[in-house]
Order: structure tokens, then C-alpha cells, then sequence
């Protein structure tokens, strides 16, 4: 009888090894506290990670004292995995009540009702790109093309003036469409890029968030439709006087604008070219009006490893993207 008892202790140990663990969590989470961060920011605290990815407007609703409804503009993951933020219109210093639906990572479902007070804090931080892709310098881009923007947060989607493209042929080929969240934006390119093709791409530094917000800086990538990418890597900085020139824009041209870039906080840039003679034009927006205020020139000439270009003020007062087509 012991040995029996033995022998089905021993099955039931070998069959628990092979069964699959139980789920750990099987709890709702809790809202632990509703934060009005600014007058357009709203911050959900729970009291463990949430889902944070395929968020729905639709789920949650913020209504004022006598019953008006506050518009939610975009519902994206918090600064915490605990966290889901609300993008909102503009709040006022009265009682709100949120309600909704989220789950936590393990799939759990909860319903909440929170008040909280709206705040008459401004919100004074602009929108950055988190990413961009494909990466700088990519290669293989040929078909299915998808050139993905990502923001920090939700972004006024009548701010997205057309991307700068080179070569301009092709931008008009590139449609968007906005993730729900409105903190990410799709271009599709509509077919193949041809062979030997290479594509550069500038996100304007106009974009607003809708608190009117300007983009932190502006964004840029390039990429090739082949398996090598452009081999000369060329090194530059741009400058006014003794100092650097931030935010600037490096066009190379052969009969037309084919390349370009931006150059960073300090000043300095690279891009990756062919191993023949270009004509270089380098451009600055310094008070982000949109127009031209500092440029540079160089002839058609071999394209050296090396580039520094000192820019001096411009006079024509010309639109910074009409040198982009």
C-alpha cells in the first residue's frame, strides 16, 4: 500500500514539473490617483503596469459638474509602465469626473471613477521625435516601405505641412495616416522605389503639439533601396561667426537637389554621398518663421571627406522648403 502511495506521489510530482504554471496575476489593478498635470494632461496612476499600446479614446470619459463632456483628444502610455496619460482640449480650475476601462499587463480588466480638479497650469514643453524609421542610413528599402514618425506626445495633425523629401519627385508619393494616439504618423510609400535610389527625408521643425508647441527639433533620416549604402561618409559643421550653427540644413545638388541633412546642436553633420562633384547649399531658420535667414554656397566641385561652411544672413527672405524642390 505505502508503495502505491509512493508511485502515485511520484506521477503527480513528474505530471505538476510539465503542467503549465498558474498566471500569477489574476487581480484587477487599482486607480490609485488622477493627477491634471497641465491644462491639457491628465495622468491615470494605477497601481501596477498597464496596458499601454492600442489605447481607445472611446474608453475613457472626463465630464464636468453639470455634465458637460471634456474632449479627449489622444490616450497614450504614461512616463511609467503604471501610468496612462489623457491628451485633453483646454481645462478649467472646476471638479471633473473621469471614467473607464484599461487593463493591466496580464489582461486583467478594471472600470474606474475618479474626480480630480482641472488644473491652470500652461503647458510650456514642446512635442520631440522619440524616432523616426527607417533609421539613418538604412538599406534594403524598396518594398513595402513605411517611413514611421514618433512623437512624445499627441500632436494638432493640421501642423504636418508635407515632409521634406529628396528626391522631390517622390514626395508626393508617401501617404500618411495618423495612429490613433496621434503621437505617430505613417507614410506608405504607394509602390517599389526603383534600384539605385536613395531618399533623404526632413521632419520640419513646425509641428505643434495642441497646446501650440513647436517641435524641439527638427528630425531627419535617409536611406537607400539597395543592399550597400553610399560609401563617401563626409563629415561638416555649419557656422555664423564664431559660433555653431544649430537646426541647419545641408542640400547637395546635381542639376537638381538630390541629398540632404541637418546639423546637430553643435553644429556638425553627416551624410553619405557618391564619390562626385556636387554643388553644396547650406540654409538656417533661425526664428522658425519659415523663411531663410542665414546661407551658404559652394560651386559643383569634388565633394571633399570634410565640409565646414560659414554662413552669413540672407537677403531674399525666401521660404526654407522651396529649396527642397
Amino acid at each position: 500500500m505505502k508503495r502505491t502511495a509512493l508511485v502515485v506521489a511520484l506521477l503527480l510530482l513528474a505530471c505538476a514539473r510539465k503542467a503549465m504554471p498558474p498566471n500569477p496575476d489574476r487581480f484587477p489593478p487599482h486607480l490609485a490617483g488622477v493627477e491634471a498635470v497641465n491644462q491639457f494632461r491628465v495622468d491615470l496612476v494605477f497601481d501596477e503596469p498597464m496596458q499601454q499600446k492600442s489605447l481607445n479614446a472611446g474608453d475613457f470619459l472626463v465630464s464636468g459638474p453639470t455634465g458637460d463632456t471634456l474632449k479627449l483628444l489622444a490616450v497614450i502610455g504614461g512616463s511609467d509602465p503604471a501610468t496612462l496619460t489623457l491628451s485633453t482640449v483646454r481645462q478649467t480650475v472646476q471638479k471633473y469626473i473621469v471614467t473607464g476601462a484599461a487593463k493591466d499587463v496580464a489582461g486583467n480588466p478594471t472600470h474606474f471613477k475618479h474626480a480630480f480638479t482641472g488644473s491652470a497650469r500652461p503647458d510650456t514643453i514642446g512635442p520631440s521625435l522619440s524616432s523616426i524609421q527607417p533609421r539613418p542610413f538604412s538599406t534594403r528599402q524598396r518594398k513595402n516601405l513605411v517611413l514611421t514618425l514618433s512623437f512624445t506626445k499627441p500632436i494638432d495633425t493640421l501642423t504636418l505641412a508635407r515632409l521634406w523629401i529628396l528626391p522631390a519627385s517622390l514626395s508626393r508619393r508617401f501617404k500618411p495616416g495618423w495612429d490613433p494616439t496621434l503621437s505617430a504618423v505613417r507614410f506608405t510609400f504607394a509602390d517599389s522605389l526603383g534600384p539605385d535610389t536613395t531618399v533623404s527625408v526632413i521632419v520640419p521643425p513646425y509641428l505643434k503639439d495642441f497646446s501650440g508647441n513647436r517641435l524641439d527639433h527638427p528630425g531627419f533620416t535617409t536611406f537607400t533601396s539597395d543592399t550597400a549604402t553610399l560609401h563617401k561618409l563626409v563629415h561638416g559643421r555649419l557656422e555664423h561667426g564664431d559660433k555653431p550653427v544649430a537646426d541647419g540644413y545641408v542640400i547637395l545638388s546635381q542639376a537638381q537637389p538630390m541629398l540632404c541633412a541637418v546639423s546637430r546642436t553643435d553644429g556638425t553633420f553627416a551624410l553619405r554621398a557618391r564619390d562626385e562633384p556636387y554643388a553644396v547649399l547650406a540654409l538656417a531658420d533661425t526664428n522658425r518663421d519659415g523663411v531663410v535667414d542665414l546661407s551658404a554656397s559652394l560651386p559643383s566641385a569634388a565633394f571633399p571627406d570634410t565640409l565646414k561652411m560659414k554662413l552669413e544672413q540672407d537677403t531674399m527672405r525666401r521660404a526654407i522648403e522651396t529649396y527642397f524642390r
